[in-house]
């Protein structure tokens, strides 16, 4: 990836937290709010959960050390998409403690929206999405062990991502944010740390 690309999705990303921040985020929620009783809330209520990331933290641990002694490339592997996931964790932590963000819950309680900094709490850290941030770095970890199913592999991804908005646990640009934090962090672990083990194993 070029630093024209990444600046431009940097730049995209940028403008589409910042209007929906301003504009988008309350309209889109208010909308999923508002069916909250439909087929499609309930379909995206199902598959959210596989943004959680001990489904793919406790299956790379176990690969891992099964693989160590015997396949060091299959390790290897496996420690990539765990340190993806726990990558992107983490960055995504540290955003969501500076900023503080009410989650939609707030805003549908007692009309609370925007940020108030500095917070572990739950209900304060929504900001960016760690659902999204954990299935992004799974999408682009995968998509560089098997390119042949990278499709198939984003459109989980997106449908996760969506999930957090439509089932109202995010807002809008919670997401889209840690959507780039998750594909980020594992496409830079890969390009300055993996591929080289994996030509030299």
């Amino acid at each position: 990836m070029s630093r024209l690309i990444l600046g431009l999705i940097s730049l995209s990303v940028l403008v589409a937290v910042v209007w929906g921040y301003l504009d988008g985020d309350l309209q889109i929620a208010n909308y999923f709010h508002e069916i909250s009783d439909s087929f499609v809330v309930h379909f995206f209520h199902n598959i959210t959960v596989l943004g959680q990331s001990e489904y793919y933290i406790i299956p790379s641990l176990i690969l891992y050390f099964y693989y160590k002694n015997r396949d060091k490339i299959n390790a290897q592997k496996a420690l990539f998409v765990l340190n993806s996931v726990i990558l992107s964790a983490v960055v995504a932590w540290v955003f969501k403690i500076i900023f503080g963000r009410f989650r939609p819950s707030f805003y549908f309680d007692d009309g609370r929206y925007g940020f108030d900094y500095f917070h572990l709490m739950h209900n304060l850290t929504s900001f960016p999405s760690g659902h999204s941030a954990t299935i992004f770095s799974v999408a682009v970890a995968f998509s560089a062990l098997f390119p042949r199913y990278r499709f198939a592999f984003w459109t989980v991804a997106l449908m996760v991502a969506l999930s957090r908005v439509v089932i109202v646990r995010h807002f809008f640009s919670d997401v889209v944010f840690g959507s780039f934090i998750g594909a980020v962090t594992a496409y830079y672990l890969y390009k300055f740390v993996y591929k080289e083990r994996f030509e030299n194993v």
